[in-house]
């Protein structure tokens, strides 16, 4: 999908447009090459007789994702929150202000009281020089306008995306995971065996590599069986953190990455008349 506008390559938002296109291509392929990951079949299962007891066991093997989509999160988030900060230098510039290095950025607040401090690392103290209806649009974008409305701020889309960049630019790569889900699961013994079943995962049960997912009790006969499973699988965040959750599924959270930021520049466009 292209972007939502179009403007001229002296336009003082071509910086932050082209950064837009470039995650969007991101974004498209991180998509692409985890629906031929998932669609692989990254998962089997094993079945084995512990003859001690007199059961099966079955137990699910999931195979990781490449660590390469890691780098391409970090490289969204990055993006993402770089064109941010082009946003309100270009705006100072625009409204006749001097940015000033280690002063100017785009705040995201998730307390209001922070966010209206204009002493040093408040929010009013990082956008002086914006005019006001370019401050009355950053004001309305931030976290802390979740917490008027009674809802949690950390879960606001511009937190979690910054809570992402933090951690990706000071420590560590943002890895995924590989989630499935129980979708069905049966067995089918041979013939001659009896089996009765002592334990079964539920049906929506999130997995994990060498997770035992069923049990069956022999009741008589010897043999092998055949374990047939349709499982739903994603890729996801392997980590968890303040706003960030374990299992946020990577594909949704660059796509949304891309419409709040397509949303954000559409709406700053009007500022630059």
């Amino acid at each position: 999908m292209p972007p939502r506008i179009r403007i001229a390559d002296d336009h003082p938002l071509a910086g932050c447009m082209a950064k837009l296109v470039r995650v969007r291509r991101l974004s498209e392929q991180l998509a692409r090459e985890t629906r031929a990951f998932t669609e692989n079949k990254p998962t089997s299962f094993e079945a084995r007789r512990e003859h001690n007891v007199g059961d099966y066991v079955v137990s699910v093997r999931i195979r990781e994702p490449s660590r390469t989509w890691a780098v391409l999160v970090g490289e969204v988030v990055h993006h993402f929150r770089s064109t941010l900060e082009h946003l309100i230098w270009q705006l100072i510039l625009h409204d006749g202000g001097q940015p000033v290095a280690g002063r100017t950025g785009f705040p995201i607040f998730t307390e209001r009281e922070r966010y209206e401090s204009v002493d040093r690392g408040g929010g009013r103290w990082m956008i002086d020089g914006v005019a006001d209806r370019g401050q009355a649009l950053i004001e309305s974008l931030q976290p802390f306008q979740l917490a008027d409305e009674g809802l949690r701020p950390e879960t606001q889309s511009f937190w979690v995306l910054n809570q992402l960049w933090n951690i990706e630019k000071h420590r560590t790569l943002h890895l995924c995971n590989t989630l499935a889900e129980v979708v069905e699961l049966r067995v089918d013994p041979a013939d001659g065996l009896v089996l009765r079943s002592a334990w079964i995962v539920d049906e929506g049960a999130q997995l994990e590599d060498g997770m035992t997912i069923a049990r069956w009790h022999v009741v008589e006969g010897d043999g092998t069986i055949e374990v047939k499973a349709k499982l739903s699988t994603r890729v996801a965040l392997a980590e968890s953190g303040p706003g960030i959750t374990h299992g946020t599924p990577v594909v949704p959270l660059v796509q949304g990455a891309c419409t709040l930021l397509d949303g954000t520049l559409e709406r700053s466009y009007p500022l630059f008349d």
